[in-house]
């Protein structure tokens, strides 16, 4: 008996394991892998179906169902580091994808007159009947996974009526599962219906998250290709002014030659001030060329006219030889624009409204911006992040929020205060990138 029930423990451990394993096998075809080491992925494995296993080994049902959830959502988020909301929606997606499987089969031995309750060597053999079922689900919603987006969404859609057929199969088998065998079989069916339903709900939420996703790309992809194009349009117009000086400035050094060789003093003294009024006038390449970066640039130079329009004293410092290549075009977007706006919106609210913009290097690896701005309204917060104060507040309260979480991306920091009027978002990147193990 002893050596059964240790044969038994060590199957509950190695099912437990297993089941971390599928939930790996089914979160890597969505999201990118953040912890690459091997050894921690498999001691971080062993620590959640371990903590598993003795939720298990306590028998009671409640704790297992908060515990295994929660297990499932802990290894999630030290994998994949994915967002709070996603982690928990696909960690309770397979959660009760495992759990549907389980009532199944225990309905079926039940309709087929087995005793789950026996400790012998028949239940391991169940056990694996289970858990090769389980694989085989989530090998089709693997397979799901990789279908083209482009496929047609009615199709899909439609399927998706087999969750209110699953329901009513299986709330018809619980009224007649005390008077009729047919009762049992009902439950079988509906069971194995909520299961595909559940497969279903799953590729659905996911190709819809990932559309979701897309569009926002797009949006983010536009804006890029807007920002280029009026950076190249501000080169041009450079360039072409200075062609134009350098046109007249030729004309100018040739005539002041022949008027030296002629000895004509009252006409050197005049091309002279000619000169030196056009050496006077001011270009658009004298301020507008911040940092060369096209998009970062392109950001400041539209920011900037903004804020000329709207009477806001708008002042830029930009280090020289900074560089962002190490940022992806869509995040200098998100972070400087979101940034920006912000300061902007709360300037353009004051009688003397300013913004003053400061991008450094730190050390080595660091690059930090540094945005300060004044305010006319009092700033409510929410534990430690400030809300919009925009009218659709509910729309436009992410962008700071947004910010923090692409700092953290970067590895670096992202602090906001307020002191004495004034509103300063400190933002520090670094070159070193998490993805370096």
């Amino acid at each position: 008996m002893i050596v059964v029930k240790s044969i038994y423990e060590a199957v509950k451990i190695l099912n437990c394991i297993f089941e971390f394993f599928l939930l790996y096998s089914c979160m890597e075809l969505v999201f990118p892998v953040y912890e690459k080491r091997k050894k921690i992925k498999f001691i971080e494995s062993i620590i959640c179906a371990f903590f598993v296993f003795g939720i298990n080994s306590i028998g009671n049902p409640y704790l297992n169902l908060i515990g295994v959830p929660v297990a499932f959502v802990l290894f999630t988020g030290l994998v994949f580091r994915i967002n709070v909301r996603l982690n928990i929606l696909y960690s309770l997606f397979y959660y009760a994808i495992l759990a549907v499987i389980e009532f199944v089969f225990h309905q079926v031995y039940h309709l087929l007159g087995i005793d789950i309750g026996a400790l012998d060597f028949r239940w391991i053999f169940r056990l694996v009947a289970e858990k090769i079922f389980c694989f085989m689900i989530i090998q089709i919603i693997k397979k799901k996974q990789r279908v083209s987006l482009e496929m047609e969404y009615c199709s899909i859609l439609s399927i998706l009526f087999i969750f209110p057929v699953s329901s009513f199969v299986l709330l018809n088998g619980f009224l007649l599962m005390d008077q009729y065998w047919i009762g049992y079989f009902l439950i079988c069916l509906g069971g194995v219906l909520l299961v595909f339903s559940n497969v279903v709900n799953f590729s659905v939420v996911d190709k819809l998250l990932v559309a979701e996703k897309l569009a926002k790309d797009n949006e983010i992809l536009t804006l890029k290709i807007n920002l280029e194009q009026s950076h190249y349009r501000q080169m041009e117009e450079i360039n072409y002014e200075y062609a134009g000086y350098v046109h007249e400035m030729r004309h100018i050094v040739q005539a002041i030659k022949q008027f030296a060789e002629m000895e004509n003093a009252g006409a050197l003294k005049e091309l002279s001030s000619e000169a030196s009024a056009l050496l006077k006038k001011e270009g658009p390449f004298i301020k507008k060329i911040y940092i060369n970066d096209p998009i970062v640039n392109a950001m400041i130079f539209e920011r900037e006219k903004k804020a000329e329009s709207q009477g806001i004293k708008f002042e830029v410092d930009v280090q020289p030889g900074v560089s962002l290549d190490f940022v992806s075009e869509t995040d200098k977007i998100r972070i400087i624009g979101n940034i920006l706006d912000n300061a902007l919106d709360a300037a353009s609210l004051c009688e003397k409204g300013y913004v003053s913009v400061s991008i450094y290097v730190g050390n080595e690896e660091i690059v930090i911006l540094r945005v300060i701005n004044n305010f006319a309204h009092k700033n409510e917060k929410n534990g430690n992040q400030f809300l919009s104060t925009k009218k659709d507040g509910k729309r436009h309260g992410f962008g700071l929020q947004m910010v923090e979480e692409l700092s953290v991306k970067y590895n670096g920091m992202f602090n906001i205060k307020e002191e004495n009027g004034k509103f300063l978002a400190m933002l520090a990147l670094s070159k070193v990138q998490k993805t370096e193990k």
